[in-house]
């Protein structure tokens, strides 16, 4: 998504082998500089023996997925365990990340997705950002034919969930994974 315009930029659609896709996040997310994600346990949970795969644009949905995995370190105190599972359910591809961390007020949960929303404003300015990560992983998300969920307690943690409709719902060949 274009950051001032709201629109989507083209889209590079391929079968993307999503547990390869995830084990990528959790490799590259811990290139990133060691103060950030220093005292933050990552796991990945996924079936590698089948092929769970989503028809999309795969840097896109890396990009989904680094801002989720971003934003549970970011707004986490060390310690947190963030987590990547992946679930299938029929026809459907469904990815968790989980923390264990603060977790978000429910007031708060249906503006999350909002462009320019941050929640807090006196603890959003300490992290930076602009407030349209999570509009920009929704419309993403929406752009594949998914939806994005969350679930959250105050004090417990977050699961942010997105479900993707698998290739072979869409009449892709399981073939290939992350490039």
């Amino acid at each position: 998504m274009d950051r001032t315009s709201g629109a989507l930029l083209p889209f590079t659609v391929v079968v993307v082998g999503l547990s390869l896709l995830l084990l990528l996040i959790a490799f590259r997310s811990w290139t990133i500089p060691l103060k950030a994600t220093a005292g933050f346990l990552l796991s990945v949970g996924a079936a590698f023996g089948a092929m769970v795969a989503a028809f999309g644009d795969e840097a896109r949905l890396q990009q989904v997925l680094r801002n989720l995995v971003g934003n549970a370190v970011q707004h986490n105190p060390s310690g947190t365990r963030v987590r990547l599972a992946l679930h299938r359910d029929g026809g459907e591809a469904r990815v968790d990340v989980t923390d264990n961390g603060s977790g978000i007020p429910a007031a708060d949960i249906p503006r999350l997705f909002d462009r320019f929303w941050r929640a807090e404003a006196s603890r959003s300015r300490a992290y930076g950002g602009s407030g349209l990560g999570l509009a920009i992983v929704q419309a993403i998300v929406r752009a594949h034919g998914g939806r994005v969920a969350v679930d959250s307690e105050v004090g417990h943690g977050t699961t942010v969930s997105l479900c993707l409709p698998t290739a072979e719902r869409v009449g892709a060949p399981l073939t290939g994974g992350p490039r």
